[in-house]
């Protein structure tokens, strides 16, 4: 029997998560579930290759993230002390705050990929490390 006490929610923070916000709430509160959410940040130096990249610049991006985010949890009823930004690799980032958390199901938005860029999506790569349940949410 399915026994969910803790859900992490990861975000991309597209126009899609608001919806799929309800959606996990709705999840939790049959199973008497907490739900953390997370979003990640991409690391600019290791994504994009660039070795000398202004701080400031991820900094900002992780105080934009805050404000979305911030404004997003409030819109569900969500505390914001549940919710963690992160900078780095997004799926070890989920992966790793997974582990953290020991929570017992990952929820994440679906994209819709060619068969290509599947291979190598956010998705598709939590579904086959994580050491929990996965669900993937469709629109």
């Amino acid at each position: 029997m399915l026994n969910y006490k803790s859900i992490l929610y990861a975000t991309n923070l597209d126009d899609s998560c608001k919806p799929a916000l309800t959606r996990v709430n709705e999840f939790a509160e049959k199973f008497g579930a907490k739900v953390y959410i997370i979003h990640v940040v991409k690391n600019i130096t290791s994504t994009y290759g660039f070795a000398a990249v202004d701080s400031q610049v991820e900094l900002s991006l992780v105080d934009t993230a805050r404000e979305k985010l911030d404004a997003l949890l409030k819109s569900v009823g969500i505390p914001s002390d549940n919710a963690t930004i992160s900078i780095g690799q997004v799926t070890s980032a989920i992966l790793d705050q997974a582990e953290e958390l020991k929570v017992d199901v990952i929820m994440l938005n679906g994209q819709t990929h060619n068969i290509f860029a599947r291979m190598l999506s956010t998705e598709d790569n939590i579904v086959n490390e994580a050491k929990c349940d996965v669900i993937v949410l469709r629109d």
